[in-house]
């Protein structure tokens, strides 16, 4: 039996185990691809891609959180234990509600705070190591916590430099359980591009989306505005005209687990029933850019780790990757980052939708050493990936004479 799927024997383990405190990072002599746990166990396939992958598997029970890790040649183990009769709250939104006067600086010294505390040492070393010795990795996190945890934040700045988050100067892509029918979906990283048409949804009365429009406008996509939020789910289920990115810029609304605008709305449910045959014969990327479309809601009948949200929902429709934000998010920002995204996947080599999503995150931290705006440097952060680490997006611009 995997280490992960009993956590009294992680516990026992951890708690046996004698490691030298010097050191939080194991090197075999003979390195064995995630030999602190099988990837099924976080409902990953192992792919020729995967030798390229770190992995870090993060629960939770009474006593506090769990966090494993491992690639092709470094290992971690670390546990963060209850602290005065609670667990340590690790979560984004947990820290806004709970702070007097919330705001961009707060939040960047909150996550110094946490990346440098003896609870997240570990962790720090291990990535430190991995991005030094693998200048290629990715790193999937599969969390099984019932908070949000901004891990792209984490900040791994050695002494000596500059101050660099996680999420910028490495790949990560983010995976969950998610059902489908009676079993799970099987994640698996290979090199895949989305194919077919652009089609897009812009909540244009109350957000200021008109950059995202024409950027849009330039690749010849199908734009839907304000009130044809159904036309725009109808666009979905076509089953003869695949999609290559489904993009929605619009307000998201955290406890219905919806998108749209104060008039007209689209929930999970809605969509959860229909088929959504675009997205899946396209194996389409889905950017949802709106405030909370990649945070979770527990199922209140049905008790457990399952969580539901817009990423399942997408997954179960055939995506390849989805997009959201994992709190509220300043409409500047999202319009900038929204018009990035699109403008980097039309480069002519382009990266894996994670990597856009790192270089997004790197140019945030450039341009916030240049301005000090706290607030949009942790708004770029707020957008997290879930999906293939290698899947890449091609958005391909019309060529002279008119001709796409």
């Amino acid at each position: 039996m995997s280490a992960f799927k009993n956590l009294p024997e992680i516990q026992q383990a951890v708690l046996e185990a004698k490691h030298d405190a010097s050191s939080a990072i194991a090197e075999t002599e003979e390195p064995q691809v995630f030999d602190l746990f099988d990837l099924e166990d976080i409902y990953i396939k192992k792919t020729p891609s995967t030798q390229d992958g770190a992995f870090l598997y993060v629960s939770e029970d009474d006593s506090g959180y769990w966090l494993k890790g491992g690639n092709q040649q470094f290992t971690m183990e670390s546990r963060i234990l209850r602290s005065s009769g609670s667990k340590y709250d690790l979560s984004l939104d947990g820290f806004i509600k709970n702070s007097p006067n919330p705001n961009g600086k707060t939040i960047i010294d909150w996550m110094k705070e946490i990346s440098f505390n003896k609870i997240l040492l570990e962790l720090r070393r291990w990535l430190n190591q991995i991005r030094k010795e693998f200048k290629n990795c990715y790193l999937i996190v599969y969390d099984t916590t019932s908070v949000e945890i901004l891990w792209e934040m984490i900040d791994l700045t050695p002494d000596d430099e500059e101050t660099n988050y996680a999420g910028a100067v490495i790949r990560i892509a983010r995976w969950k359980e998610i059902i489908k029918g009676d079993s799970f979906i099987f994640l698996e990283p290979q090199e895949i591009a989305a194919g077919g048409e652009i089609t897009a949804y812009l909540n244009n009365a109350e957000l200021p989306t008109l950059d995202e429009e024409d950027e849009l406008k330039k690749l010849k996509a199908k734009i839907y505005l304000h009130s044809q939020i159904s036309e725009f789910c109808d666009r979905l289920k076509c089953k003869t005209t695949p999609v290559n990115l489904a993009y929605i810029a619009a307000h998201g609304y955290y406890e219905d687990i919806a998108f749209g605008c104060s008039e007209y709305k689209v929930s999970r449910l809605d969509l959860l029933k229909e088929s959504l045959s675009a997205i899946l014969n396209g194996k389409g990327i889905v950017f949802m850019n709106a405030c909370h479309t990649a945070q979770a809601q527990p199922n209140e009948i049905v008790p457990g780790t399952y969580r539901y949200d817009f990423i399942d929902l997408f997954f179960n429709k055939g995506a390849n990757g989805v997009i959201g934000t994992v709190s509220a998010v300043g409409t500047d920002t999202a319009k900038r980052i929204g018009c990035q995204f699109l403008q980097k996947c039309q480069d002519r080599e382009v990266p894996p939708v994670a990597e856009v999503l790192r270089q997004i995150r790197a140019d945030a931290v450039n341009r916030w050493k240049q301005d000090n705006n706290h607030g949009a440097l942790v708004y770029a952060f707020m957008y997290v990936y879930y999906g293939n680490p290698l899947a890449v997006l091609r958005l391909t611009p019309p060529q002279p004479g008119g001709q796409a």
